[in-house]
């Protein structure tokens, strides 16, 4: 008897850019295991995983370590024995990567989930590992001139030329356009069930924020400071002066994540300008 064909559930890694101020899905948990409610997403996605190597799908929703030879090879009963009878040497599950819309900085981790297999010794020992790319000026372009794909034109260029080697990684920043997870596995640690890999890729708390800036009336384009935001963040005006008037109050319109357009009105509504404070945050 052999182990099962090699198959991968396509919920075993999700691969969510948790970026925040939006209700998408969460993450999915495999093996029975139920999703947290109430988490903010800016982004999720749903994915399959990209590879992996040394693991083998067992229809009750978990990975477990592969063989080296099919299990008819066995002159004996080892193989009705063992949980894993002459395991491979190592597991890799390898997620797809996540692309940035401009260099930024974020931040990558995962949660991992999986215990050692029945009637073994050893521990359940993950190694989490990131590359991502170091130098968004030497990434090439996906598209040729003449509108050809990269890779048809010239197989030989890698998307990312500036992608790092695989590192080990537990959580942490860095300012990057592109980042990718995976998880590897020794088996000479232990035989394990993965039971579930959720890779993440997120931003810290970002801020900006500007001290009587000058408006005119009908509103003045402010741009950020900070050019790590991916997407809009919060912003709230303050009114210091109001033209034409002794009191009136300043919002922010057109939010982006490069900036917005700042207004100051008077007591009747009218959008007269004068200075303002203003603060951004993620």
């Amino acid at each position: 008897m052999s182990n099962p064909p090699f198959g991968l559930p396509p919920a075993l890694a999700s691969l969510e850019a948790v970026l925040r101020n939006w209700e998408a899905p969460p993450p999915v948990f495999i093996g029975g295991h139920q999703p947290s409610a109430g988490k903010k997403f800016l982004a999720a996605a749903l994915v399959s995983v990209t590879s992996a190597g040394g693991w083998v799908f067992h229809y009750s929703g978990v990975l477990f370590p592969d063989s080296l030879v099919p299990a008819v090879t066995d002159g004996g009963f080892a193989v009705f024995d063992n949980f894993v009878w002459n395991p491979v040497a190592e597991g890799i599950y390898e997620a797809p990567g996540y692309s940035m819309s401009k260099d930024a900085l974020v931040r990558a981790y995962a949660t991992i989930q999986g215990q050692i297999g029945p009637n073994t010794t050893g521990k359940f020992n993950p190694v989490l590992q990131i590359r991502y790319s170091q130098s968004s000026s030497s990434d090439p372009n996906m598209w040729t001139a003449d509108g050809n794909p990269m890779w048809a034109a010239d197989p030989t260029t890698l998307m990312w030329q500036g992608l790092s080697p695989w590192q080990n990684w537990t959580k942490g920043q860095l300012q990057t356009t592109y980042v990718q997870l995976r998880v590897v596995h020794d088996f000479t640690d232990g035989l394990p069930l993965l039971q579930l890999f959720t890779p993440v890729v997120d931003q810290p708390f970002l801020s900006d924020s500007g001290s009587s800036v000058a408006i005119s009336a009908g509103g003045t384009a402010i741009t950020f400071a900070n050019l790590n935001f991916l997407n809009p963040p919060s912003v709230t005006c303050t009114a210091l002066t109001v033209n034409g008037d002794t009191a009136g109050s300043a919002t922010a319109s057109a939010i982006s994540a490069t900036g917005f357009t700042g207004h100051v009105f008077d007591t009747i509504g009218n959008d007269v300008g004068g200075t303002m404070n203003w603060q951004a945050h993620t």
